[in-house]
């Protein structure tokens, strides 16, 4: 949990195959559980998809609520049953598997809203509104990270206040209050730095990008998908650098940059990367926009 939280994702991923095969010889039922948790948090940092939804699997067959809802203020505050659904929610969208993860991310924020838990279910709006950015459903993001920062706000939960912050951002450049949302995202990223935390960051410097590039501003988008880039490479989260490339790309192929050798080299390589991690969604993006800017 040190290692994640500080983005340091490699060294995490180190300390999961060792906490998977004590958790096994244990034979408990908990430290079962909570090494799948450990291990599908930070497969999911590393962009490996698959591996996300075979240890929540894992993690659902094994859990108890009688038994288990109490870990939660020991293994990350909160509850790993909705850590699970969420986590799976959002691997499924970026795999492409709409359907699926629209009906998960529905799970689990109807489990999370049974818990009495402000935390889990914060955190649980958080993962759907973002879920909800992959799929460009703008509206469902919208009211999720409208409802995620209402009780972070109350409950002065900093980081799910940020992340909230930022997809309400992108839902309003998105609507066509470029200005807004901008200064959202750039609030949301600011605050992330304060608290000295890297964890998806890297997510919201895309957004930021992407709603710098729709509002025409490309310098300033570049500035972002670059930070974005260096700090995905710098902390080892993968998760969402196939589509910063794809922004890297579109915005070196766009005529006020003219770097069209550069475009193709990072479009080539948001497909490439997309493939590997079986981010289909980002794959089609990719590739839709190695269409669009070279055909």
């Amino acid at each position: 949990m040190f290692r994640f939280g500080r983005s340091e994702v490699e060294n995490a991923w180190q300390l999961c195959a060792r906490l998977l095969a004590l958790a096994e010889k244990s034979g408990d039922t908990g430290l079962r559980l909570q090494a799948h948790h450990a291990t599908w948090s930070t497969s999911f940092a590393r962009g490996e998809l698959a591996e996300v939804c075979a240890h929540a699997e894992a993690g659902l067959a094994l859990y108890d609520a009688k038994t288990h809802q109490a870990m939660a203020s020991i293994y990350g505050n909160h509850d790993a049953s909705v850590c699970a659904r969420n986590l799976m929610a959002w691997a499924l969208a970026l795999a492409g598997d709409e359907e699926r993860a629209r009906a998960m991310a529905d799970n689990a924020l109807a489990v999370a809203k049974n818990l009495n838990d402000p935390f889990s279910l914060a955190l649980t709006l958080q993962n759907k509104s973002a879920m909800a950015q992959v799929l460009g459903d703008v509206a469902l993001a919208a009211e999720n990270s409208a409802a995620c920062i209402r009780i972070a706000t109350e409950h002065n939960f900093s980081m799910q206040r940020a992340y909230g912050t930022g997809v309400a951002g992108w839902c309003i450049a998105k609507n066509g209050d470029s200005d807004r949302g901008i200064a959202l995202l750039t609030d949301a990223i600011a605050a992330l730095y304060a608290i000295q935390t890297r964890t998806a960051t890297s997510y919201l410097l895309g957004l930021l990008a992407d709603a710098h590039a729709n509002a025409g501003h490309h310098a300033e988008a570049m500035k972002a998908v670059d930070e974005g880039i260096a700090m995905a490479e710098a902390t080892g989260e993968r998760c969402f650098i196939a589509e910063l490339y794809r922004l890297h790309g579109e915005l070196c192929a766009h005529p006020a940059v003219g770097q069209r050798q550069k475009a193709e080299q990072s479009l080539r390589l948001a497909i490439n990367i997309a493939k590997r991690q079986g981010a289909g969604a980002l794959e089609r993006k990719a590739t839709e926009s190695l269409r669009r800017c070279f055909s």
